[in-house]
């Protein structure tokens, strides 16, 4: 196994030893020897783990092309021109205000759509009032051509001549009686027809009046359906084109999700490379850590508790590597990689094959700087190497650490790094020369040797000083007056400019544009409020003259009911006088039957009896048809009704009286 090498460089403690075991001649000499002495400090340094820098770098780059992605998709929706989010958000609000004014037109519209609409109704359901009144008087002519009773007389006349003529058979007379009974039956609706002509003419002119006014509203309220129909299209229109935008922005809102998601998942994915690598190079900067801290703690003074921590290190890491078989692979594979040599990183040609090349360079480049050099010019003094100051350096160091630990065990006082020794000049250079090591190397080109060189590699020494810079950096340094006083106005550019200019100009074309469109908007809503008023003028107009109407009718229908009411009370007593008469007419009849021997005599006085029931009860029904009352209730047809269904048996059966003794005259002639 190859023992990991161990550095006793107090400056240089970052030193990467070799993994072959192979260092430097200057210090392997001695390093057995040091390693017992009380002045060794040694170290184990871990190398550089080896981690894929391209795996975090795609990851970077990864998230840097999402990062970009998101910003150009926001910049172009934010862009005034562009079709992003914003200006569809733009649109979506323009449309919803067109929405909101054209549905506030609408529902100012409503009120004046509903009036027309409920007086149309009202007016047709009056029509239709009339139209049935109509319907139930032409119900009693119904079957019927006949349209007046003497029509009805002058047919039953004519059948009753059929008869009397004799021309028919007996077959065809049995069918002019059943068309005679018939007929008669149609007497009441006849009377009820003609008495109600007063009623059908007026009912059929309201009628006609009514669907004239219903003409012209539903003119009227058909230009105010189209209207109201156009205004609901638009307000659907409207209303497609913002759930097209809704929906566009949702597409927009899932992309930018997307995006989003895909920019966080990048950014997952980089600080998972990066806690990889952190995980990696933990130990690695815990040991360069630890060598700082070592480095510290020995220009501190406290080399005793350095040299106790690094002993503790070294023996942990030598129990790990010896422990462990992958550990030491690893240990010794990136060694072998990174270093061939124990380099210093601040001297990084101090390895063995730089010192020869360039000893070898210095003298292929001897002669010609010689035959290039002026004639009886003294040459150069040579210049030490870089191993050799690496070395120089290394010694005095060590020698400084020596003559503090000597004066700490002394009780005296240790000169820290930069201090001169207090006793003067002499005293300095006694320590100097004390502290120089046994085989310190003194520069050829040295003038006073070895005190000299020990006082020249001592001013070449690192000294613990504070940054010359730092105090210039916490210095506030004043503005001058004349930037203070003179402020020069601001002179935007000419790019600027134009833009504003375009803007204020677009600002202004819009304020003109809103403020026309509110002004048509207003000329519009002061016609409609116009045309309303007028409309409520109008049907306040017809509401009052339905009213007087209303009234004049109600006028109208008491008279006839008071004037109904008299004629039914005179036609009952008619009604009676007709049947007492009729008893009368049936009794003489019968008597007649019974005791005229004369058939003609009896027969003629019949007839004359007979007309003079027959103009009688037509006098009766032509005065009570006159009285009767234009508008009848329910109670009151039904009266009258039964009335004249009782009439009608009572002329049928005098009819049958009437045809017997004409039969009878006729057979017995």
């Amino acid at each position: 196994m190859a023992v990991p090498e161990m550095s006793n460089d107090i400056e240089s403690l970052d030193q990467q030893p070799a993994a072959n075991g192979a260092v430097p001649s200057t210090t392997t000499k001695d390093s057995n020897a040091s390693r017992g002495t009380s002045s060794a400090l040694w170290l184990v340094r871990i190398p550089k783990p080896a981690y894929d820098e391209g795996v975090l770098q795609s990851r970077q780059a990864e998230f840097k092309a999402t990062v970009d992605r998101l910003r150009e998709y926001n910049e172009k929706g934010a862009s005034k021109g562009g079709k992003g989010k914003n200006a569809k958000r733009a649109e979506q609000r323009d449309l919803r205000a067109r929405m909101n004014e054209a549905r506030r037109l609408k529902d100012e519209s409503d009120p004046e759509f509903q009036m027309k609409a409920n007086r149309i109704k009202e007016l047709k359901k009056y029509r239709q009032g009339f139209v049935d009144q109509i319907k139930e008087i032409m119900s009693h002519v119904q079957g019927t051509d006949l349209r007046s009773e003497a029509a009805l007389d002058e047919r039953i006349r004519q059948m009753e001549s059929q008869i009397a003529s004799g021309g028919i058979s007996l077959r065809e007379e049995k069918m002019v009686v059943q068309n005679v009974s018939r007929l008669q039956a149609l007497r009441g609706k006849l009377r009820e027809f003609d008495s109600s002509q007063e009623q059908l003419q007026y009912a059929e002119g309201e009628a006609q009046k009514l669907k004239t006014v219903l003409a012209g509203m539903e003119s009227e309220f058909s230009i105010l359906k189209a209207e109201r129909d156009a205004a609901y299209g638009v307000v659907q229109d409207i209303q497609k084109k913002i759930q097209d935008c809704s929906k566009e922005l949702e597409e927009m809102d899932e992309e930018e999700k997307e995006m989003t998601k895909a920019k966080n998942d990048a950014y997952e994915a980089l600080q998972k490379a990066r806690e990889e690598k952190d995980a990696s190079m933990r130990d690695y900067r815990e040991n360069r850590r630890f060598a700082l801290e070592i480095r510290d703690m020995v220009a501190a003074g406290q080399a005793e508790q350095a040299k106790v921590l690094a002993a503790a290190q070294v023996e942990e890491w030598l129990g790990k590597l010896t422990s462990d078989t992958h550990l030491r692979t690893d240990y010794t594979k990136l060694w072998s990689e990174q270093r061939k040599y124990m380099v210093s990183e601040l001297l990084p040609s101090s390895s063995l094959s730089a010192q020869q090349e360039a000893a070898a360079k210095a003298k292929a480049a001897a002669p010609s700087k010689q035959a290039k050099g002026k004639k009886g010019e003294a040459a150069a003094p040579a210049r030490p190497s870089t191993a050799e100051q690496a070395q120089s350096l290394i010694e005095t160091l060590m020698a400084q650490a020596k003559t503090e630990a000597a004066a700490a065990e002394s009780g005296a006082k240790a000169p820290r790094f930069g201090d001169a020794p207090e006793g003067g000049e002499e005293d300095q250079a006694a320590a100097q020369e004390a502290a120089k090591p046994s085989g310190a190397y003194v520069p050829p080109h040295s003038k006073e040797g070895g005190a000299a060189g020990a006082d020249k590699k001592k001013e070449d020494a690192p000294r613990f000083v504070e940054n010359p810079n730092a105090a210039a950096m916490k210095n506030k340094v004043p503005l001058p007056r004349q930037y203070l006083e003179q402020e020069e106005a601001f002179v935007p550019p000419v790019d600027l400019l134009a833009k504003n200019e375009s803007e204020s100009q677009a600002a202004v074309d819009e304020a003109q544009r809103r403020a026309q469109l509110r002004e048509e908007q207003r000329i519009k809503a002061a016609e409609a409020e116009e045309r309303k008023r007028r409309r409520a003028e109008a049907a306040e107009k017809k509401k009052v003259a339905a009213a007087a109407a209303a009234k004049r009718l109600e006028q109208e229908r008491q008279e006839r009911d008071a004037s109904a009411m008299a004629a039914a009370a005179a036609a009952s007593r008619q009604d009676a006088t007709d049947e007492s008469a009729g008893e009368g007419m049936s009794g003489r009849e019968e008597g007649s039957q019974q005791v005229a021997p004369a058939k003609q005599q009896s027969s003629g006085s019949a007839k004359r009896a007979a007309a003079a029931a027959k103009r009688k009860e037509q006098q009766a029904l032509a005065n009570a048809a006159a009285k009767r009352p234009k508008a009848r209730g329910p109670l009151r047809t039904v009266k009258k009704r039964l009335q004249d269904y009782q009439i009608g048996i009572a002329v049928g059966i005098a009819l049958a009286l009437v045809f017997l003794l004409v039969v009878y005259a006729y057979l017995y002639r």
